[in-house]
């Protein structure tokens, strides 16, 4: 991978980012940046202050000379060819990022299983869930038939959530890729309570 040339930030943007940085932070602070719903018509690029160890462990690191930059690892391909540019609107500076790669859709024939499942679950289920603040995450593929799937959002802590994953999560996965057996769901759910009494 060719690290800057990854993602373009301009020497505008770089001067830019320098004084936020500097401005908005009493101690170093890094940026992160990643595609939510990637390959969709509502494909978004999100660049944002990312404090050390917020970091993940899999995140692609570009390093510049104040600070350092996080992608996440599953948007690198969505993110590639990115400029982010310093423009001046309302005699305001803003920053701007063009994606020419977020939203192109995903031929299926050319792309890995885990690229295409992905893509199912972005388009089709979690904006299912999204009607109801919810959403899902794609974290592995074992074994060529396992899926190991992650729930955010109104959906952890949910009392559906088993009913969630088998009609609706394993029904769609497996309609469209027979050979996944099995999902399995690594969230921490925790208990939602609303109210509470003591007597």
């Amino acid at each position: 991978m060719n690290n800057k040339n990854l993602i373009k930030i301009t020497d505008k943007a770089l001067e830019y980012l320098n004084i936020l940085l500097k401005k908005y932070s009493k101690n170093k602070i890094n940026l992160r940046i990643f595609v939510k719903y990637p390959y969709t018509k509502k494909a978004e690029v999100n660049l944002i202050y990312c404090h050390f160890g917020e970091e993940l462990k899999n995140d692609y690191q570009i390093n510049y000379e104040n600070f350092l930059l996080f992608i996440e690892n599953e948007s690198i391909e969505a993110i590639s060819n990115s400029v982010i540019d310093c423009e001046i609107k309302n005699d305001k500076q803003k920053l701007s990022i063009k994606s020419p790669n977020i939203k192109k859709y995903i031929e299926n024939n050319n792309k890995s299983k885990i690229e295409q499942i992905r893509y199912v679950l972005d388009t089709e289920i979690s904006a299912m869930l999204a009607k109801h603040n919810g959403n899902i995450k794609l974290i592995d593929l074992k074994n060529n038939d396992t899926l190991i799937v992650e729930f955010g959002g109104n959906c952890n802590g949910c009392n559906m959530i088993d009913i969630t994953l088998t009609q609706i999560v394993e029904k769609i996965i497996k309609e469209k890729f027979p050979e996944i057996k099995k999902i399995e769901d690594i969230s921490q759910h925790y208990l939602k309570i609303d109210h509470f009494f003591l007597k």
